[in-house]
């Protein structure tokens, strides 16, 4: 998501930020709230900033509104709620079952598989390593 706010005088960079909230009370989102700050930065006398994010393992349709809510913008308290059209972006899922074991640290990795998009790409792996005090067999 792009943010762009203008008739903002010349501020400290301190509070060249705003104080966002995705999913806030929006059930479907039920535990994946996040509160985070965004940087604004000045682009030909327009401050504009990013957002970002990846919702990982839950399924979305192709085409959903996400519920974001601005709570601070350059220092202003404010409840600005918008409902933000959201497009997937297509991604390439690769399954792998590698397992790596590193018997230093008694440890076994699998890598269970890859998941790679335009902007992002991530790792779904599992750890196994023997319970505390438990007997090591050779």
């Amino acid at each position: 998501m792009n943010l762009t706010a203008t008739g903002v005088p010349d501020v400290k960079p301190e509070i060249r930020s705003g104080l966002y909230e995705l999913f806030k009370g929006d059930q479907r989102f039920a535990g994946t709230e996040t509160k985070e700050v965004v940087q604004f930065k000045q682009v030909k006398g327009i401050w504009q900033a990013r957002i970002e994010y990846t919702l990982g393992e839950i399924k979305l349709q192709d085409k959903i509104q996400i519920p974001v809510v601005l709570t601070d913008v350059f220092g202003v308290h404010g409840n600005w709620t918008f409902n933000v059209p959201v497009k997937r972006l297509p991604v390439t899922e690769q399954v792998y079952g590698t397992t790596v074991k590193n018997p230093i640290y008694r440890t076994d990795i699998t890598l269970d598989r890859l998941i790679q998009g335009k902007g992002s790409t991530s790792f779904d792996y599992t750890t196994r390593s023997p319970k505390k005090n438990a007997p090591v067999l050779s």
